[in-house]
């Protein structure tokens, strides 16, 4: 049970280091200063016409709050290819997987649409968890540049909505402006359950873009080029630390 042991270890030293990995521990930033938001919040304020309080209102509110958000993930530490951000390991994997994931954005899961400027549930769920079950689940979501997720909304353990997930170990790290990831395990202290359920995992709030946009969401897997080992994957339970890395079901949202 080797892996059992690591998972306590990584969990316990991420949340020493990142605060469970909650952006909101290091804004200590200047939302203004930056690089590059700048530019886009000026942009927005541009578009809006004279006259249209509504509109300017909306595209100056949706410009602040990205330029938030750019300064939470500025503040952490750059993602590395092959550096885990969450809390599996690497491990043995099985690929192709009998395990599998979808998105969903409030019950639609294909071509979603919605009003400018509306707020609507992403939810990340399991349609087939691995056949032995699994002990710790992570997750990364791409949800583009054209969405706005606020990570102030909700704490982890709300977004999180695994009923087996162990109350106090779970984790949220946003890794890069459009990458959210979470995880989590059964337990902290060995044997961990094994859990079979499947269902939500993870339930984020996004509001679509001022402007009309489409944008690709995506589940980013457990050996994405970039991301590598931060992405979707399910530990299971044996002393190999065996990961099974899921097939996936990605969709669009049309705003406006």
């Amino acid at each position: 049970m080797a892996l059992v042991a690591v998972l306590g270890v990584l969990l316990v030293t991420l949340a020493a280091c990142s605060s469970d990995g909650d952006p909101r521990e290091s804004n200590d930033g200047d939302p203004t200063g930056t690089p590059g938001n700048s530019a886009t919040a000026t942009a927005l304020q541009a578009s809006a016409t004279p006259g249209n309080s509504a509109t300017a209102t909306a595209l100056q509110a949706n410009a602040t709050a990205r330029q938030a958000n750019a300064t939470l993930v500025a503040s952490q530490p750059t993602p590395q290819p092959g550096n885990s951000n969450m809390v599996i390991p690497p491990g043995p994997t099985t690929t192709p997987s009998p395990s599998e994931m979808r998105l969903t954005a409030d019950g639609c899961t294909a071509d979603c649409a919605f009003a400018l400027n509306q707020s609507f549930t992403l939810a990340l769920e399991i349609i087939n968890a691995p056949p032995t079950g699994y002990i710790a689940l992570q997750s990364l979501i791409d949800y583009g540049d054209h969405l706005l997720y606020d990570a102030a909304r909700r704490d982890p353990q709300e977004e999180i909505v695994w009923p087996d997930c162990a109350q106090g170990v779970s984790v949220r790290n946003q890794i890069a402006l459009n990458l959210v990831g979470h995880g989590c395990l059964t337990a902290i202290i060995p044997p961990l359950p094994i859990s079979n359920a499947t269902g939500p995992f993870v339930e984020i709030t996004l509001t679509c873009s001022a402007e009309h946009s489409s944008t690709a969401v995506r589940i980013v897997p457990h050996g994405d080029p970039v991301t590598q080992s931060s992405g979707t994957v399910f530990a299971q339970p044996d002393a190999l630390g065996t990961l099974s890395v899921p097939s996936v079901s990605d969709l669009t949202i049309a705003c406006g």
